[in-house]
């Protein structure tokens, strides 16, 4: 998270700025080796919280000596990263933009000008297969059952080559082998393993330092912006709906099992006792199913005469079946318990209930939406199907409630922070998550900041 300091707070309500902005050359072990400035006419720096390259960058600069003109050796190439900084006081505060790699640079001429122009992005393009990132002509497989960390930190470190990171903890284990097959890239390993819980993000920050962590939901978080600020730099405010992506129902289903064995169960207290041919003892990773004809609350099961075990979710809770007289599947994990699996084929659904909200079921009516095949077919379990069943609705509707502001500039912002604001012509605050900014670096440039509410009412996704 980005971190604001009075005097920067304080800094920005000024009614005069002196911008300047220095580019720092880096080699690939990050160190120095080179500095520019008093050469850069403009640029653009754009941070976008739902891109797979969070930050892009675009420049002109003018070009005084051959040491800025394309050519292998030269200061901007191939073979180094940049790094931008702005100092918009002129004080000598620097303020750090992002570490960015060469991106189709054109040098072009005209009488008395000779600029350079060059695309900036950030360091997951090294990943994505954009700069780099494409794996050797094997299959790279990730096992079943994998810690998600562990795995992350290997793929990262040991394909992707970079040293520095911050990977949370995530108690999910991978659910299912992972393979990615010839062509594939680094990055696409990285999102198969994001994306088995749907709420979480990766990224490079400003420092070229690698995250994996949950998307910062609001829930529980202090507001970085209040109207005090807003006052002072508000230039336009935009309200747009693009009401084709509005959905307030969502319903997912995810992958068919085919269990191994199966049968009907009887109940004697919490236990389904299940009569299964061919069953002497619990395979690990291997999927069972059986029809429950009541509903138990903390649910064991007991094949044949084998030991009765709890139904548990992903995250160890016990599972709660959703009705009776319906089939449902679990695999044995080995460890004196069965992860319930839910449905033959998880399902979730998920709607707008919120009172609060403007697409509120209640008031507009149901507008639903149906995921299901591709990436969807990797969804193992109801409770990673409930997951991503919120995770879809926050997006076809908290994404879709959302403002632009035209600022001067705030240099130091960042996405995925919660601010107060009070929309023109209201008297009502509300909170809002800051999702994309685009910073123009002209000593005259603006700052468009795109906002998606937070309803404090939402559960935290």
């Amino acid at each position: 998270m980005v971190s604001i300091t009075g005097s920067m707070y304080n800094d920005a309500k000024r009614n005069i700025r002196d911008l300047r902005v220095k580019i720092n050359l880096l080699n690939f072990d990050m160190q120095i080796i080179d500095e520019i400035t008093g050469v850069i006419l403009d640029g653009n720096i754009t941070v976008d919280a739902t891109a797979d390259i969070r930050r892009t960058c675009s420049l002109s600069l003018i070009v005084k000596d051959s040491t800025l003109e394309l050519q292998p050796g030269g200061r901007i190439w191939i073979d180094k990263y940049f790094q931008v900084f702005v100092d918009y006081l002129n004080n000598g505060n620097w303020i750090n933009m992002g570490i960015y790699l060469v991106d189709a640079p054109s040098w072009s001429y005209d009488p008395g000008n000779s600029t350079l122009s060059l695309q900036g992005l950030d360091l997951m393009s090294k990943l994505t297969g954009q700069r780099n990132g494409y794996l050797e002509g094997i299959p790279t497989i990730i096992p079943q059952d994998s810690s998600i960390r562990n795995s992350m930190i290997s793929v990262i470190t040991e394909l992707g080559g970079f040293k520095n990171y911050i990977i949370e903890d995530n108690p999910q284990t991978v659910p299912y082998e992972i393979k990615i097959d010839q062509g594939g890239t680094v990055y696409d390993i990285l999102v198969e393993l994001r994306d088995i819980t749907p709420n979480y993000e990766i990224f490079f920050d400003v420092d070229g330092v690698f995250h994996y962590q949950q998307i910062p939901s609001g829930q529980n978080e202090s507001s970085y912006i209040g109207d005090d600020m807003w006052t002072q730099i508000v230039l336009s405010e935009t309200t747009s709906v693009e009401f084709g992506e509005v959905k307030n129902v969502v319903e997912v289903y995810g992958m068919s099992h085919d269990p191994s064995h199966y049968g009907e169960a009887t109940v004697s207290g919490n236990t389904y006792n299940v009569t299964m041919a061919g069953v002497e003892g619990l395979t690990d990773g291997l999927i069972y199913g059986f029809t429950a004809p009541t509903i138990v609350e903390n649910p064991m099961l007991k094949i044949n005469s084998l030991p009765a075990y709890p139904l548990v979710n992903e995250d160890g809770s016990n599972a709660i079946i959703p009705q009776e007289n319906t089939f449902y599947v679990v695999q044995y994990k080995g460890q004196d318990n069965f992860l319930f699996l839910g449905y033959q084929q998880p399902y979730a659904i998920s709607k707008d209930e919120n009172p609060e909200s403007p697409f509120y079921i209640g008031s507009i009516g149901e507008i639903r939406q149906v995921f299901y095949g591709d990436e969807y077919e990797n969804i193992w379990s109801n409770d990673l199907a409930q997951q991503r069943a919120d995770y879809e609705l926050w997006l076809h509707t908290r994404l879709n409630d959302n403002i632009t502001l035209s600022v001067v500039p705030l240099y130091w912002l960042d996405v995925n922070i919660l601010v107060d604001y009070t929309r023109i012509n209201t008297d009502t605050t509300n909170q809002y998550i800051i999702k994309s900014i685009d910073t123009n670096l002209a000593p005259d440039g603006t700052q468009t900041i795109n906002m998606i509410r937070y309803y404090p009412l939402y559960p935290d996704i």
